[in-house]
């Protein structure tokens, strides 16, 4: 799931995700982006394998490390400050006088943007391989 974020956050992997998406034929848009999400990595693994046969800049490099998902260690932390703004953990913040576990993404449902509210379990941060 953390790595479907960070390809659905980044914004050189969009044309990709595009284009997988308008391939996939399905009757209804929730199976469509059901199939969509379970497919895309393993496509755009394809995808860059085939690209860096022709073309090794830097983007595609990048775009590669990506496409072979993260790290299979991660590090996980109870807080983490994220432009200016320090966030805790659920558990973490329990302890504290101050509450900042909260959290809102903007995200798409069925097409349709939306913002998403939840509350942190879990930091994690994840190493991806730099060939």
């Amino acid at each position: 799931m953390a790595h479907w974020y960070v390809l659905s956050n980044c914004e050189d992997v969009q044309p990709y995700m595009e284009e997988h998406l308008n391939s996939i034929e399905a009757h209804d848009l929730v199976r469509k982006h059901d199939v969509y999400k379970k497919q895309f990595p393993k496509w755009f693994r394809k995808q860059m394998e085939n690209t860096l046969c022709s073309n090794k800049d830097e983007r595609t490099l990048a775009l590669d490390s990506l496409s072979r998902g993260p790290l299979p260690c991660v590090n996980k932390y109870t807080g983490c400050i994220i432009n200016g703004v320090r966030y805790h953990t659920k558990d973490r913040e329990g302890r504290l006088k101050s509450q900042n576990s909260g959290v809102v993404v903007e995200g798409n449902h069925c097409d349709e943007v939306i913002d998403f509210y939840g509350v942190l379990l879990e930091i994690i941060k994840l190493y991806y391989l730099r060939d």
